[in-house]
């Protein structure tokens, strides 16, 4: 494994005349879109002077605050960017601090901008992660959708139901990029957008203040959704708003081609009873809870 020094070429294009001109090399960085909708990586331009390793200025300009206040960094506040190196046509790019503390969304998110922001370079077709001397799996170009798999087959669409203010539920369109061979990390960007709330002001959140995503997965048509003690101590116990969470939890969770019934869990235990609500069978779309 040798320390990135390739690509200098680029760099070389600096002196030798380049459309950047005297404000350098251009570099395009990704960054997600606010609340992932419009596009899971949208692009800035950079300028990289010359000085260093162009894959490195990449990676430290994908942690800085983006231009477009529509954007924001992938890098969450307990990781940052180490260094860059290449094994071949594949691109490492070390990740200081807590970055397994990313899942669901918000890790497909900061692997799809980091894939597109490395593979831009001559010579790198994959890209995988050294997260505390950990390597992930290497990522090329199949493992990224370019549509949404069975669900909307013309665009990369899901839906997340929130309440409204005449006391219904309502979707809105969340625009994403996920890996087809992980279903499960579909079932948890719902539920982690779900929790998050909605992004229009004229949606109401659904999800009790404080609750925390454990665990969700699908097992012959029925998704089981883990949720933190907060989703019933938190709850304000109102049967109406419990049956538009309820609602919305399942007509989300069930738009999926593998999910039929949603079963609550609270701390790992089957939730039973919700605000008045019997959930000793699991819910189904299309019913009332």
């Amino acid at each position: 494994m040798t320390r990135v020094c390739a690509l200098f070429c680029a760099a070389a294009l600096l002196f030798g005349g380049c459309s950047g001109g005297e404000r350098g090399v251009p570099v395009s960085v990704y960054y997600a879109s606010q609340g992932y909708k419009g596009g899971a990586a949208l692009p800035e331009t950079r300028y990289f002077a010359g000085e260093g390793d162009i894959m490195l200025f990449a990676l430290r300009e994908m942690a800085r605050a983006p231009e477009d206040s529509g954007r924001k960094s992938v890098f969450g506040e307990s990781f940052a960017p180490g260094g860059v190196t290449v094994d071949g046509d594949v691109a490492i790019a070390e990740i200081a601090g807590d970055y397994a503390s990313l899942s669901g969304a918000a890790r497909v998110a900061f692997n799809y901008a980091l894939f597109l922001t490395l593979t831009q370079f001559e010579g790198v077709a994959g890209v995988c992660v050294d997260g505390g001397g950990e390597l992930s799996p290497v990522m090329r170009e199949g493992d990224f959708l370019s549509r949404a798999p069975g669900i909307v087959p013309s665009q990369q669409d899901i839906l997340l139901y929130f309440a409204t203010a005449q006391g219904e539920i309502a979707s809105e369109t969340r625009r994403v990029v996920l890996r087809e061979s992980e279903s499960a990390e579909w079932y948890r960007y719902v539920m982690e957008g779900l929790i998050a709330g909605p992004v229009s002001s004229r949606l109401l959140p659904v999800m009790p203040p404080g609750t925390r995503l454990l665990s969700v997965g699908a097992d012959n048509k029925v998704c089981g959704v883990n949720l933190s003690g907060e989703f019933v101590t938190a709850s304000d116990g109102d049967y109406q708003n419990a049956r538009l969470t309820l609602l919305a939890i399942v007509n989300s969770l069930t738009q999926f081609p593998g999910v039929s019934f949603v079963r609550l869990r609270v701390d790992g235990e089957d939730l039973l009873a919700y605000c008045g609500h019997d959930l000793t069978a699991p819910l189904q779309s299309g019913a009332e809870p």
